[in-house]
């Protein structure tokens, strides 16, 4: 695209070589084609993967720059945060950030959102008394994120961070419980998080999420304060043998029932000694066990037991087994961030991260 040809870029092979040494790997031919730059470009480097990334400008007098870097996701994030915004910042005279807040919504699909909180946007809007605001919204399945991205007005001013931030009240009105935080912090680090700052001990009876549950929570820093364990009993005599429940409850009212998921909730509590438990069964598809109605498929049973009382929801989902089973385990945690709010361990907070800005032409 360029019409330059490849290079071998010594900087680049230093960087390959070494990364293979540090690691104790051995190195083949084929590994330093990731030194081979276009000629001409600027490497940029790679401080947690071995292929480089690298900038190449344009012809003489154009303004136009190509930046290449590695598709693993960490590497790319690094990579751009660090050393592309604060090189298109100067190269191209770019204010260094926008004001941007994201809302995350788990339990309302993207048309529910966009029709609760739509006229509620533009009498914010309206209230503006410099800059605009873009509307973003993102399946991000399943929960929806809106974004809240702040533009520049005719005098090329932004709305300040305060300014969105008056957004939020109205949004949890209009949003209700659905709205868990703005922000990039996950529902499950927010979890941990507030489990941490209560001292309060979480345990999980899992079938039909498989250690999914589990999975989330214990991908946070600090979850082992907090998470005692997750017992996954998939078969009846499993969760007999483990959790404590009746085989003769589970022969009467089947394993995907209310009783069977509190059974559960209160078993997990009894063998891992926390403060609450949560238990989630149902049948993921696709199709139910033997002798079960096929119309049953998408059904999930959560529980959640904290010792005083018993609490029980169940919903149906639609999809094939990976997005049931992906719901269902956001489907807990959201009985566990419930339980956290009314109990006044966790509220609606923002959540700071480094991209929490978005680069933006100046007008």
């Amino acid at each position: 695209a360029m019409g330059v040809a490849l290079v071998r870029d010594a900087g680049a092979e230093a960087h390959v070589r070494g990364v293979f040494e540090r690691r104790g790997r051995a190195l083949v031919e084929a590994n330093l084609k990731q030194a081979d730059l276009p000629e001409g470009a600027r490497m940029l480097d790679n401080p947690i993967g071995t292929a480089p990334g690298f900038a190449l400008a344009g012809e003489a007098g154009a303004r136009g720059w190509v930046v290449c870097m590695p598709g693993v996701p960490v590497e790319l994030r690094r990579m751009f945060t660090e050393q592309v915004v604060p090189a298109a910042v100067e190269r191209f005279g770019l204010n260094a950030a926008a004001p941007r807040r994201i809302y995350r919504i788990l339990g309302l699909g993207e048309s529910a959102v966009q029709q609760r909180i739509g006229g509620t946007l533009d009498a914010f809007a309206s209230t503006l008394s410099r800059g605009g605001v873009r509307v973003q919204y993102r399946a991000h399945m399943p929960e929806v994120w809106v974004a809240l991205q702040g533009t520049l007005d005719a005098r090329g001013e932004y709305p300040s961070t305060e300014a969105l931030a008056a957004a939020d009240g109205p949004l949890q009105d209009a949003l209700g419980p659905s709205l868990y935080g703005v922000g990039t912090a996950s529902l499950a680090a927010r979890i941990v998080g507030a489990l941490r700052t209560a001292e309060c001990t979480l345990g999980l009876a899992e079938s039909c999420t498989g250690g999914g549950v589990a999975a989330l929570l214990t991908a946070v820093p600090g979850a082992s304060t907090c998470v005692a364990g997750s017992i996954v009993a998939y078969t009846h005599g499993a969760k007999t043998a483990l959790l404590d429940v009746e085989a003769e409850l589970l022969d009467r009212e089947g394993a995907v029932s209310e009783a069977v998921a509190g059974a559960m909730a209160v078993g997990a509590r009894a063998r891992l000694d926390t403060r609450i438990a949560v238990a989630v069964t149902g049948f993921a598809g696709p199709y139910a066990g033997e002798g079960e109605d096929l119309s049953e498929v998408g059904t999930i049973r959560f529980a959640l037991w904290d010792g005083t009382q018993l609490r029980h929801r169940t919903f149906q989902y639609p999809g094939d087994r990976a997005r049931v089973t992906k719901i269902a385990t956001h489907g807990a945690l959201r009985m566990v961030w419930d339980w956290l709010v009314e109990h006044g361990l966790a509220h609606f907070a923002e959540h700071h991260t480094a991209d929490s800005a978005h680069i933006a032409t100046r007008s």
